[in-house]
């Protein structure tokens, strides 16, 4: 057993753990999404946002952007469900300069439409409980009206009515409860998707846009907190999923207006004027911005600033999208992309695990016909952005780590000017720059007078065998204009090498794994390259491809070998799985999908597994690790008896650790004292005699760095928390007793424990 010193974080970590449900998973950067909600903030945090869709996956996560971060919000007991289509307004605070409180209602959650109610003050949700509810709805919108200090609702649909319900309702939340008002004598249609503002120049609620019963809506209501009032003003040029109205205090509202339905790449701003929507800025021409549908629009109120966030890039296929968690930010004159310190959402990168580094490493991939230029590390902690040689960045490069001759190697990929052929190159990245490599190649002939290279594959795999130490190249593509040849030949190249050879096996996974990216893994346990495809599990010794039986098979799916445990992790649309001796075992109902831009990489070094899924889904797999606890070292105890340790329930991530000292005096006062050590303290050897202060035939057993009051009946109750990095760690308690009588300084000692902490 390791008896190193852990890091005294982690029993920082153990003091302040509150009650919480385990996570297998946990998010290490915001994913993307669209139909989110999100609003401003308080108390230092620019925006927050909460839920919305990450494909067909509902979200219920709460992130806060502040200083230019993204950061969790920790989970409490109780905060919004998973959702889409809900709406939050931001209620300042004029008390209290920066402070204030975001509102949520409602949404669709797992199929059903909601009718609650929350509020967030920077730091955590907190449910309501007004006397009068409106009904549930989803796609209706919410605006602050700081003239009344009240938010309006209006709209939106309820799925749950039969048949479903467009609704054509008005309510306000006044902080405690929800009023209905019933006065005006004209309405909008019934609706939903459309937006609502508040227009400081006349100090009324604006509502634009939607869909109705009839299709498209482009008409223009004011609310003046008694009637709404059809403005007679008509503004064609959206449709519902390709704008956004914001609340400027400072000069009115303000509407962001696309054409991602038509594809056009047009994002123009523009200001309600009180008869129309007159342009402040033509569309911006960068492309990054460009061509996303449901963008959310919404306003810094403490520091004054205009932000976009998200939504959905429409790329090369029809009607695919892309979910994204980037920001924009208005500078009064251009679009300006707000640094994350990470990089932009994208389909198809490089990315490939450095074991030396223990980072990430994640370059090029692109969307809208256009490839990006960058390259970034990620450490588990934080975003490292280095500079690309220049030339255009690949879609869907071949990238794999050699760690014999510690090099990333970067191959292939599609240019620009999509999709017209490979780009024939092969670069390598050392830790700090690419570089170009020459690879030579005996080429295969894949159509009448065409030969490919590795040098030219799309969407290829590559993994390391350490057993046969080469690099070896499976799958992918050969690009050929519009035309594409899929792969079907293994390539290899000698750690450090620069000859390429070619094995064409007759036995092959599945066609469609030709298409497949990060779906090789090299497997400790039997020494060899494994391939997952639609049917099993395969092996290759370096000559062929060989079937390996397994029960229970979960699909395809990106995998990863966990050289810790012996198990392959795979992950896909159906969870996280892993391969036990022949058997898999389905772990987690998270995971980070399947589809072609996910993948798994195990960090040895620190015992963890990144699960990737472009640069917005990143999270940390804590796969289970068995808990320990075991007992060593001498007790010293008075007349009633020797106090000693048992367990009452294990140490393990995110639940109650429970130990007990018995004998136990009457009401007598004990701490127990956990560390790291049971062989020093500082500099003091352990174990220690602790006659010298009078305390006979005891024995210091541990290094004391957390303490924990006993009970009056003994019990020392410690809530673990979830981090992984409180998982496997080792630590030592031992239990101190104020027992008068005992020994001249009335003070004795339990035996001591010493404990892996495992996960549930």
């Amino acid at each position: 057993m390791d008896r190193t010193h852990a890091p005294r974080v982690l029993l920082a970590l153990i003091s302040s753990a509150g009650a919480s449900n385990a996570q297998d998973w946990t998010p290490l950067v915001m994913e993307g999404r669209s139909l989110q909600a999100i609003s401003a903030s308080a108390n230092g945090i620019d925006l927050v946002v909460h839920g919305g869709a990450a494909g067909a996956q509902q979200t219920g996560d709460t992130w806060s952007l502040s200083a230019g971060l993204w950061a969790p919000v920790a989970q409490a007991q109780q905060e919004p469900s998973a959702r889409t289509g809900h709406a939050m307004a931001f209620v300042p605070d004029s008390s209290m300069p920066g402070g204030g409180t975001s509102v949520l209602f409602g949404g669709e959650s797992a199929g059903e439409t909601q009718a609650d109610t929350w509020t967030f003050d920077g730091n955590c949700w907190d449910t309501q409980d007004p006397a009068s509810i409106p009904p549930g709805r989803v796609g209706h919108d919410m605006a602050y009206d700081p003239v009344r200090d009240v938010v309006v609702m209006f709209g939106g649909s309820n799925a749950d009515a039969d048949p479903p319900l467009l609704l054509q309702d008005t309510w306000e939340w006044d902080g405690v409860n929800w009023n209905i008002v019933l006065s005006s004598p004209s309405l909008p249609s019934p609706r939903q998707n459309h937006r609502m503002g508040f227009d400081s120049s006349t100090g009324k609620i604006v509502l634009y846009a939607g869909t109705d019963a009839s299709g498209n809506c482009y008409d223009v209501w004011e609310y003046d907190g008694t009637q709404w009032v059809d403005s007679g003003v008509t503004f064609s040029s959206v449709t519902q999923d390709d704008f956004d109205l914001a609340t400027d205090p400072n000069g009115g509202l303000l509407l962001l207006q696309g054409g991602s339905e038509g594809g056009g790449e047009s994002w123009t701003l523009r200001t309600w004027t009180g008869s129309g929507f007159a342009q402040v800025a033509a569309g911006t021409d960068q492309e990054d911005f460009v061509n996303r549908a449901d963008p959310k629009l919404t306003f810094d109120f403490a520091g004054g600033r205009l932000f976009l966030h998200g939504g959905s890039l429409r790329d090369w296929g029809p009607g695919t999208l892309t979910e994204i968690t980037d920001v924009w930010e208005w500078t009064g004159s251009a679009w300006t992309l707000f640094d994350l310190g990470s990089p932009v959402s994208r389909q198809l990168p490089g990315m490939a695990f450095d074991e030396a580094r223990s980072q990430l490493v994640f370059t090029g991939g692109g969307f809208t016909s256009r490839s990006l230029r960058d390259t970034y590390t990620f450490d588990g902690v934080e975003w490292t952005q280095h500079s690309w040689p220049g030339f255009t960045g690949p879609i869907g490069p071949v990238m794999g780590y050699d760690p014999v001759a510690d090099r990333t190697i970067l191959l292939g990929g599609e240019p620009e000017d999509y999709p017209g052929g490979g780009t024939f190159f092969a670069m390598q990245w050392d830790g700090s720059t690419w570089s170009n490599i020459t690879l030579t190649s005996p080429g295969v002939e894949i159509a009448p007078y065409l030969f490919g290279d590795p040098s030219s594959l799309v969407d290829g795999s590559m993994v390391f065998d350490h057993a046969r130490q080469v690099s070896v190249v499976v799958g992918g593509r050969y690009q050929l204009g519009f035309a594409a040849i899929e792969s079907d030949d293994v390539w290899e190249l000698p750690a450090g090498g620069t000859q390429w050879t070619v094995v064409e096996p007759t036995n092959y996974p599945s066609f469609d794994f030709g298409r497949s990216r990060f779906r090789l893994a090299y497997h400790d346990g039997w020494a060899k390259v494994v391939a997952v495809d639609d049917q099993g599990v395969w092996s290759w010794d370096g000559f062929e491809w060989s079937p390996e039986p397994t029960n229970g098979f979960p699909g395809p799916g990106p995998v990863a070998y966990d050289s810790v445990r012996g198990r392959l992790v795979l992950s896909n649309d159906t969870g996280t799985h892993e391969l036990a001796n022949a058997t898999w075992l389905h772990r987690s109902i998270e995971g980070v999908g399947g589809g072609d831009d996910s993948a798994l990489f195990f960090d040895e070094l620190n015992n963890q597994m990144f699960g990737v899924a472009g640069s917005d889904v990143i999270r940390l797999y804590a796969p289970e690790v068995s808990w320990s606890w075991n007992t060593y070292g001498t007790a010293c105890g008075g007349p009633e008896g020797v106090p000693m340790l048992s367990m009452i329930t294990p140490p393990r991530q995110g639940s109650t650790f429970v130990t007990k000292v018995d004998p136990y005096p009457l009401n007598a006062f004990g701490i127990m004292g956990f560390g790291a050590s049971r062989d020093f303290y500082d500099a003091l050897p352990l174990p220690f005699d602790l006659s010298i202060i009078g305390m006979t035939n005891c024995f210091l057993e541990t290094e004391v760095w957390l303490q924990v009051p006993i009970s009056p009946v003994g019990l020392a109750i410690v809530q673990m928390p979830t981090h992984v990095m409180i998982v496997g760690e080792y630590f030592t308690q031992q239990a101190f007793v104020a027992w008068p009588g005992a020994n001249p300084f009335g003070l004795v000692t339990s035996n001591a424990a010493e404990y892996v902490v495992g996960t549930l």
